[in-house]
């Protein structure tokens, strides 16, 4: 407890120790911080914040205590400047009047003088430690001998701002014709505040114009001083061009009264000798599309760049403080980037083709502290492009949210100017004599929010460029809302861009050509599906059974032929900007979307619209096709008993897996594609940059880049997978493979039909004649079978292992399988659901099942075996004449699907030879590729919906399980089920 209370005691002790009093009471006493005590100077020493030598001594060599000894100089001497040691005064004795000052420099052998200050300067003298005069604060002052304060030196002189003139010549020439009042009141615009970027403020009686205006307006208007007329264009910025105001007005007039052009190659009657060039006054599109301006020819390959053919553009700054200083020429590097970037990086930025986006925070405290010296701070550039035979180029500025709405309407009323700065903090400074105090803040800050350099391809001209222009947008804020949590977004843009004339009217004449193919397309479909379906046979709702057809046969054709034509158009795209060396074509560019991408953005929504309602009509179709399973199996002559069940459950189950399987595992290719994407950085081959990189910092993604690459890749890694499982299916058979092994083992055939007469048919027939037999009789047929020892397969004994046929059968063996099964038990169905209608809920759920519990299942499997035979009997005779009813597909009929004849007049059934299995073709992963189709334009959809990239690989995953996948196998179990009288819970 003790040991406690000492060191709460030291602790107490402490605290007070160091929150003690650190003012000292006697006057040559100051507070030492190291011994936290007040500490005694010597005699010779001055009291400050330590012990300082005074100026009239000198310092020693030697030091005592941690001071260096400090010695005052005896009567008749005094210190040099850099206090090392006393000489002698002159014949004043050290003492002079004010307005003079002690110099080493004299004639008197090194001893001190007395000098009058110069013009301008003054000092009011004290001791022998004055060795030097000041600056009176404004221009033509000097020091009043009576008073001693500077005064305007000749009669007549007034002060007006930062200089003393003649008040008469002041007021002709300034103040009768350009009233300063309204110049020193300032109106900003993209003001933040309370969320909103849009706002405006005015600030009345700025010091920086009140200081520096007076003496510009009259020197430039009076003399055209140079470095005066800077300063009033630079006065002109800050007021964003403001035409109405003094400093604007006045170079306006001065340019106007003025007839000689500065330089006739630079063609704008804007220029005149002797002043600076601000205002454009060409239209905009005269000053962009000046024919052959820029006379050097652009490549968009590094290797082929030289002297005379730039793979990036070289541009040259002029600079000018704001005091109208020319600061000199500078290579354009990095000097205009908010955003920190490297000199390196900066070359990206004039990089022919080469667009970018970069984004980055900047800190607005340090503008609000004016002692912080920021570079390019309160400077103002002017841009040229430095052409091959060194021709500088002006590089023209539109500032978006200038007063004028200089970026308003068409290109011809942009309005051009030529000179910008970064960032300010100056403009906005209030209260006499404040401009000239550094730690006076302002009372608002302005920076470019945005700032966008673009570059337009000639194509007039033979690999050149018109004239490139830069693009800001200005934001102020008020500094009292500037905190250190006040992120505040930069943006740098690089822009390349082409007229979109030749590429609309070359992608409109594919367009057209492309509708041209739709249109013939559907006319083929529609024939196909007429001849597929005699109207003679058909019910009266034939008319709109057609329309339908047609109506689906329109969009089907119309998302498939639009895809693939924007697949060509992204392609060619692709291939001329990452392989093409010659400057010829450029890729519209879409940061800001390209009004060339409004119709293909509206196309692709439509696309992804209408391919996914494509894709559910095919999965409608699949799912309401007719199945029939054949069963060969005849009753135990024993027993008399029917075959097992448990056969046909188990060839229904293994439909259903065969039905849903695909050969392209949607899971497996998103896992691909997004390692290739994001893995590998092959997303960076979309950048808007002519090299073929994966480097993708800065350049935005193009959408329709990306929409090439992604379709090349899922459209690979499907087919890879495709074509592995067809190559190693003699290792690992495919489904529908082991299928028609399993219907031969069960002695079971299956009829497919996906058209009302058109459809498959699998022959399954045991060779050992019966299959409800134990394992080991089982084992031994198939052994015989291997050994040849037994019946064949196939149906046809000259191709003994053919078992799948394309089939074509008569109208009224159709109307008999209608007749005599599937209606009843569709009706059978139908009435029981509506028998269950008046039943409460819970019992109701039960009658929405594929087979409705309580329905008279026997009586339709009755009416399934009377089908059977029918179908028995056709099969027999197809397999009895099997030259009139069996033939070969023809070239025709493997690229039209249509049938060898007419099927209006025939009799007989018609099969014909399949050896693809093409029954696979009304299953699941007949789907796979346009389920590759819809994923590819899903991406790009989302993509233009700015979505990243892992938002739209879930996005997609789950519509594809929940609006794809899951439909298909619903109903496709469903439709199983309901056709072959196998309840669904059997269906895994």
């Amino acid at each position: 407890m003790e040991l406690l209370f000492l060191v709460l005691f030291m602790k107490v002790a402490i605290s007070a120790t160091i929150t003690a009093n650190t003012t000292c009471s006697a006057t040559n006493e100051y507070f030492d911080p190291t011994q936290l005590v007040c500490t005694t100077c010597p005699t010779a020493y001055t009291v400050s914040t330590n012990c300082v030598c005074p100026a009239t001594a000198i310092l020693a060599n030697t030091w005592q205590s941690g001071l260096e000894d400090c010695t005052s100089c005896p009567t008749g001497q005094g210190p040099r400047l850099i206090q090392d040691e006393c000489i002698t005064c002159g014949t004043t004795n050290c003492g002079c009047t004010n307005n003079q000052y002690l110099s080493e420099a004299s004639t008197s052998g090194g001893n001190l003088e007395c000098v009058t200050c110069p013009k301008g300067y003054f000092s009011q003298f004290t001791t022998a430690a004055t060795h030097n005069c000041t600056v009176c604060t404004l221009e033509g002052q000097t020091i009043n001998a009576g008073t001693g304060a500077c005064a305007c030196e000749e009669t007549g002189e007034a002060a007006q701002g930062s200089f003393c003139v003649n008040s008469i010549d002041y007021a002709s020439i300034v103040t009768t014709s350009y009233p300063l009042a309204t110049a020193s009141e300032l109106r900003y615009t993209g003001v933040i505040s309370g969320g909103s970027n849009s706002r405006t403020a005015t600030v009345n009686s700025i010091n920086t114009m009140e200081w520096l205006l007076p003496q510009a307006m009259y020197e430039c208007l009076k003399f055209r001083y140079f470095k005066q007329c800077q300063t009033l264009a630079n006065l002109c910025v800050l007021h964003m061009y403001n035409e109405a105001v003094a400093p604007c007005s006045a170079l306006q007039d001065l340019a106007n009264s003025t007839t000689s052009q500065q330089n006739t190659f630079y063609n704008d009657a804007g220029w005149k000798t002797g002043i600076p060039w601000l205002y454009y006054l060409e239209n905009g599109r005269d000053v962009i599309y000046n024919k052959n301006r820029v006379k050097v020819k652009m490549t968009l390959s590094t290797d082929d760049a030289n002297a005379v053919r730039y793979a990036h553009v070289p541009f040259k700054l002029a600079k000018y403080s704001l005091e109208g200083d020319f600061e000199g020429w500078e290579d354009l590097t990095n000097q205009i980037f908010m955003c920190p970037v490297t000199i390196k990086d900066s070359e990206r930025y004039r990089r022919v083709g080469l667009g970018l986006v970069t984004k980055c925070d900047f800190n607005l405290l340090d503008l609000v502290d004016r002692t912080k010296h920021l570079d390019n701070l309160n400077y103002f550039f002017e841009l040229f492009l430095e052409d091959y035979n060194g021709d500088l180029i002006d590089v023209p500025v539109l500032i978006n949210n200038a007063l004028d709405n200089s970026d308003s309407g068409s290109i011809a009323d942009w309005k051009f100017v030529r000179r910008f700065f970064l960032y300010e903090n100056v403009s906005a400074i209030v209260g006499e004599g404040e401009y000239l105090n550094p730690t006076k803040p302002p009372g608002y800050v302005r920076f470019i929010h945005e700032s966008r350099i673009v570059f337009e391809i000639d194509t007039d001209s033979d690999e050149q460029i018109h004239v490139p222009y830069l693009r800001l947008w200005y934001r102020t804020i008020s500094t009292t809302n500037v905190t250190s949590d006040t992120p505040t977004p930069i943006v740098v843009v690089t822009q390349w861009k082409m007229s979109t004339n030749y590429p609309r009217r070359l992608l409109l004449g594919f367009l057209i050509a492309t509708h041209v193919l739709i249109f013939i397309w559907v006319v083929w479909k529609c024939y196909k599906w007429t001849t597929l379906h005699p109207q003679n046979y058909e019910s009266s709702e034939f008319v709109f059974y057609i329309g339908r057809i047609i109506l689906y046969e329109i969009l089907n054709a119309w998302c498939s032929f639009m895809f693939w034509f924007l697949f060509l158009a992204s392609l060619i795209w692709f291939i001329l900007f990452k392989f093409e060396t010659a400057f010829y074509i450029l890729l519209p560019d879409n940061y800001g979307r390209s009004a060339i991408f409004r119709p293909f953005d509206i196309i692709f929504g439509l696309l992804v619209g209408i391919k996914v309602f494509a894709l559910w009509g095919r999965i409608w179709y699949q799912c309401n096709i007719d199945i029939f399973f054949l069963d060969r199996e005849k009753k135990k002559e024993d027993t008399e008993t029917s075959p097992n069940a448990w056969r046909l459950i188990f060839v229904a189950n293994e439909y259903n897996e065969m039905q849903h399987s695909q050969y392209i595992s949607v899971e497996y290719t998103l896992f691909w594609f997004c390692f290739f994407m994001i893995g590998e950085g092959w997303e960076g081959w979309a950048a808007q940059d002519p090299d073929l990189t994966a480097h993708i910092k800065d350049s935005h993604i193009n959408e329709y880049l990306k929409f090439c690459i992604t379709v090349i890749l899922l459209l690979t890694i499907g087919f890879i997978q495709y074509s592995l499982k067809w190559i190693f299916s003699f290792l690992i058979p495919l489904p529908f493979q082991t299928f028609v092994d399993l219907c031969s083992i069960t002695n079971l055939s299956v009829f497919i039909f996906d058209e009302r007469i058109h459809g498959y048919y699998i022959h399954g027939v045991s060779t050992c004649g019966q299959s409800d037999v134990t394992t080991h009789e089982l084992q031994g047929y198939l052994d015989k079978e291997n050994r040849g020892e037994s019946s064949q397969r196939g149906l046809l004994a000259e191709y003994p292992n053919m078992q799948t046929f394309e089939i074509f059968l008569p109208v009224r063996v159709r109307q008999l399988y209608e007749v005599v099964y599937k209606q009843h038990v569709l009706n059978e169905i139908s009435n029981h659901r509506q028998n269950m209608s008046a039943i409460e809920n819970s019992s109701r759920l039960f009658s929405l099942a594929a087979l409705p519990k309580g329905l008279n299942i026997q009586a339709l499997m009755n009416k399934r075996d009377e089908a059977s035979q029918y179908f028995i009997n056709y099969v027999s005779q197809v397999k009895n004449y099997p030259a009139t009813a069996v033939r070969d597909r023809g070239i025709c009929q493997m690229f039209s699907d249509l049938p060898p004849e007419s099927l209006n007049h025939m009799e007989t059934p018609m099969f014909l030879k399949e050896y693809f299995y093409g029954f696979r073709k009304v299953f699941f992963g007949a789907l796979d590729f346009d389920i590759l189709i819809l994923i590819a334009c899903f991406y790009t959809g989302l993509d233009i919906w700015e979505l990243n990239f892992c938002q739209s690989t879930v996005v997609i995953y789950f519509f594809y399980k929940i609006f794809i996948e899951f439909p298909r196998k619903f109903f496709g179990s469903r439709n199983l089920a309901t056709k072959t009288l196998v309840e669904s819970r059997f269906l895994l």
